[in-house]
């Protein structure tokens, strides 16, 4: 099942992980300022850089990271944009075999460090788990 993660190439593909994505931004506290264009240009994008990548776990899970520069440094940082497992396959090891997989593609890619998005306790806690520590807390105001 887990030795199915592969980056994503194809149209079947990008088809798979835009449905994903839209279920992510549907579930996300942003779901009113949510534009398929955008989530499609995301997709397509992050599938043709090189400094970005989308991962498939069948149509079980996917991920989606791109590189960045370091604000602070002259270091790139490995930025998870989207990260989404099908309900059903919350309890399996889906989740953390794709963030693995994009840990092994960041390090591979000169990142010194990823970023991952929680939206909750419950999620921050699976991170701590593996390693990440909590670093900054994101506030927002809509305006």
């Amino acid at each position: 099942m887990l030795d199915h993660i592969h980056q994503a190439t194809t149209e079947r593909d990008f088809n798979i992980a835009f449905q994903m994505a839209m279920r992510f931004a549907e579930n996300s506290p942003y779901k009113k300022f949510i534009d398929p264009n955008t989530i499609s240009n995301i997709i397509v994008g992050a599938m043709k850089s090189k400094d970005a990548i989308v991962l498939l776990c069948g149509e079980m899970g996917m991920i989606v990271v791109m590189m960045v520069p370091f604000i602070y440094g002259e270091v790139k940082m490995a930025v998870e944009l989207a990260w989404w497992v099908e309900p059903i396959h919350r309890a399996s090891k889906v989740g953390t075999a794709l963030w693995n997989a994009a840990e092994v593609w960041a390090k591979a890619n000169g990142a010194v460090g990823m970023t991952m998005i929680s939206l909750d306790d419950e999620v921050g806690k699976v991170y701590e788990k593996y390693g990440y520590e909590l670093k900054e807390r994101t506030y927002f105001k809509e305006l």
